[in-house]
């Protein structure tokens, strides 16, 4: 699909962007239809959870539940911290995903701060 427009550009805030591990190269993710938005609390902070699957129809579907992303093949999950500069603005790129079946793009660092690999910490989304 075509990419109309680059619709969220995101500095990281000086915390999560040392969560990251130095030097991590940027992964982008294939074009794919977010199916599951999910929003949860950790340690005080919300963050926003984005997947290509909904987890309740994974298990009778078999469909491929990774964003497909070159340098990060397990990842699952892009997210990013509620309290990132234009994050509520991904959320709303994520639900207007979900909403109208149009395929999004994430971009971001592989890992997490733990370094798990499912999870892609997202800076850019596109269309």
């Amino acid at each position: 699909m075509k990419k109309l427009a680059l619709v969220a550009s995101l500095v990281l805030s000086s915390g999560f962007a040392q969560a990251a591990q130095p030097g991590a190269a940027t992964v982008v993710t294939a074009d794919k239809v977010v199916k599951e938005v999910r929003v949860e609390v950790f340690h005080g902070n919300a963050y926003y959870y984005f997947a290509s699957f909904d987890s309740n129809e994974t298990a009778q579907s078999g469909v491929n539940t990774t964003w497909e992303a070159p340098g990060c093949p397990s990842a699952i999950y892009a997210y990013i911290p509620a309290s990132s500069p234009g994050a509520e603005r991904m959320f709303d790129l994520a639900m207007h995903s979900k909403n109208t079946n149009t395929p999004l793009q994430f971009s971001g660092i592989c890992g997490d701060h733990e370094g798990n690999n499912i999870y892609i910490q997202a800076n850019y989304a596109t269309f």
